[in-house]
This record gives C-alpha cells, sequence and structure tokens, in this order.
C-alpha cells in the first residue's frame, strides 16, 4: 500500500516509481543557476550552483519529491542563497545537514517533519527563517546557530532571535522534562514548542507579551501552564491536543486578546484572578471557558 502524508492539507506521495529505483543518479535544475544531484547509493542530495532555489506551490512540486524517503544527507553548495518553501518537507530519513555559508533565507517548513534530523547549524549570513521551518521534527534536539549572525542565536540548542526575545523553535527531541524560557523573551513563535512530547512543565516567563499560534500544539505531556500577567495575545490552537493537561492559570488583569480557536472550552478549567473574573465573563469569548476565580 502507499503510504502518504498530510501537510497543512497537502498530500505527498512517499513512494517513488519503479524508474527512479533502478537509477543511481538522478539530477536536474531548481533556479536558473541552480542545478541538484541525488546518488541513490548514498542517500545524499546536493544542490549547487549560484542564487536562491525556485519557488514551488506546495511540496509535491519540489523536483526531488519522489525522493523524500530515500534522502539520508543534504548538501548546499557555498553560493547557495535560499531554500524554497518545504525544500526538504517530510524527509524522514533525513539525518544530515550541511548548509552552505552564504545561505540567507531558509523557507517556511523547509525541514518540516524530518523525523530523524538531530541537529542543523544555522549559517552566520541567514537573516530569514521561515515559520516552521524545523517544526514536527521530533529527534531534533539542538539548533546551533553561528556566533556571526546577526539575526539569530541559540541557547542551550534553543532557536531565537538575536536579541532573545522572541522564542523561535523549542527542539521537540529534547527530553528534559522542565524547561523555563529566558526571561527576555517576550514573543514565543508559531509552532515553537508544537510536538514537544517529553515536557511537563515549560515555564513561562513574566515579561511575555504573546504567545503565537499552535505554539504548544500536541505537547501531549504538558501537566499545566501559567500565563504571566502582561500576556495581552494568545494565537489559536495554542493548546489544542494537550492531552495532559490539567488545567491554566491567566493571571492578566485584563482578559488578553484571544481567538474563538484559542482554547477548547471542553478542555481544561481556566483560572483567573478573583477579583476581575467579572471582566472574563463578560467577554463574548472568555465567557464560552470553564472559568473560575483564584484569590
Amino acid at each position: 500500500m502507499q503510504e502518504q502524508s498530510t501537510l497543512f492539507g497537502m498530500k505527498s506521495e512517499y513512494e517513488p516509481d519503479a524508474s527512479t529505483q533502478t537509477q543511481q543518479i538522478t539530477s536536474g535544475q531548481c533556479g536558473d543557476n541552480i542545478t541538484w544531484k541525488f546518488l541513490h547509493k548514498e542517500g545524499w542530495l546536493t544542490v549547487s550552483g549560484k542564487g536562491g532555489m525556485d519557488a514551488y506551490p506546495a511540496m509535491d512540486f519540489i523536483p526531488w519529491s519522489g525522493l523524500r524517503p530515500y534522502i539520508r544527507q543534504v548538501f548546499i553548495g557555498e553560493e547557495i542563497t535560499g531554500l524554497c518553501d518545504y525544500a526538504f518537507a517530510d524527509c524522514h530519513n533525513l539525518a544530515s545537514v550541511q548548509l552552505g555559508k552564504n545561505l540567507s533565507v531558509i523557507g517556511k517548513l523547509a525541514f518540516y517533519n524530518c523525523g530523524n534530523l538531530v541537529s542543523i547549524c544555522i549559517p552566520a549570513m541567514t537573516k530569514n527563517i521561515g515559520i516552521s521551518a524545523f517544526s514536527m521534527c521530533k529527534k531534533l534536539e539542538y539548533i546551533q546557530v553561528d556566533g556571526q549572525n546577526t539575526n539569530y542565536c541559540s541557547e542551550n540548542g534553543v532557536l531565537f532571535d538575536k536579541k532573545q526575545t522572541t522564542l523561535i523553535q523549542f527542539p521537540a527531541g529534547k527530553t528534559k522534562p522542565v524547561y523555563a524560557i529566558p526571561s527576555r523573551v517576550k514573543y514565543i513563535g508559531h509552532e515553537a514548542f508544537i510536538n514537544c512530547i517529553h515536557q511537563t512543565a515549560i515555564i513561562l516567563p513574566d515579561g511575555l507579551k504573546e504567545i503565537g499560534n499552535c505554539a504548544f500544539l500536541t505537547c501531549k505531556n504538558l501537566r499545566s501552564v501559567d500565563i504571566p500577567e502582561k500576556t495581552a495575545k494568545l494565537g489559536e490552537n495554542v493548546f489544542l491536543f494537550c492531552e495532559r493537561l490539567k488545567y491554566i492559570t491567566v493571571r492578566s488583569a485584563i482578559p488578553p486578546i484571544i481567538t474563538e480557536m484559542t482554547f477548547d472550552p471542553k478542555q481544561v478549567p481556566i483560572y483567573v484572578p478573583e477579583d476581575v473574573l467579572p471582566a472574563y465573563l463578560s467577554s463574548h469569548i472568555w465567557s464560552k471557558m470553564q472559568l473560575y476565580g483564584m484569590e
């Protein structure tokens, strides 16, 4: 039976045709001055040339789409400046990536769901990393950033912007059960902790202002969450499928901005300061939640 995967509604086939399996080298073009080559025996895919890759509307249009299950190592040439969206998404057996020193852009979902990727190093020249570039990489333990990079940094393998005010990606393969987000962080990015199944507690900093969409999606061992007083906005599906979550504490005196999709009203009780409980109950959206006052 042919195996399939779904990426935000896009189906991708994993089984290359018989003719592809018999070839030893497959190659092609993926930009005006860029070529790619795949060595079947070694499982190596090399992108070489100069400039940025072509853009593709979905990952099934990537030239090596049918080779995804066989790609084990990726080498990006020194003069490649950009990886397109979905470039290596769903390459489940990809275990090693070498990015060229002049890589400026890593597209959204570029390494999404690369289940065997353990670590990756972001070059000094990288200026833009797309949303969810490293999401759902279940074995990813460490994201390293070149110390000369002026846009990004890492601390203990966690990816931040250079000023460390935004937490971009917490590697899903980290097994330490409790993680305290650094005090400088004010924003938690979209899908920042998606599928981080090993953490039972994630301590949010007092100065946190905003939590992005799906930030803690499928963190199935997370037990409780304490949202600080200064947090003013929460995105959609923030705690969806956190099946062991027992309760959420929200400390803001002013109800944070949420949408109908932020919480599942039937999921868990939400505790707010007793003296401002009426303000939450008078909110059209908040009033639909299981709200309780706390001293």
